[in-house]
């Protein structure tokens, strides 16, 4: 039927969740909570830590960032 594998799908998600969070009012909860995160050096096994690590591999992290 033309569909995408379901891990594919996630990931695009995930990739999709985040670009969300970058784009969220700061006064949010999910944001403060995004941006702490992303100040955290020590987290390294997240979802969050492994998405970066993914994006800053294929130079995608700084274009999320500013779109």
């Amino acid at each position: 039927m033309g569909w995408l594998p379901v891990d594919i799908r996630r990931k695009l998600n995930v990739i999709r969740y985040y670009n969300t969070l970058t784009k969220t009012n700061n006064s949010r909860l999910c944001k403060k909570v995004f941006l702490l995160e992303l100040d955290n050096k020590n987290s390294s096994h997240t979802w969050f830590s492994e998405i970066v690590k993914k994006l800053h591999e294929s130079n995608m992290f700084w274009r999320l960032l500013i779109i």
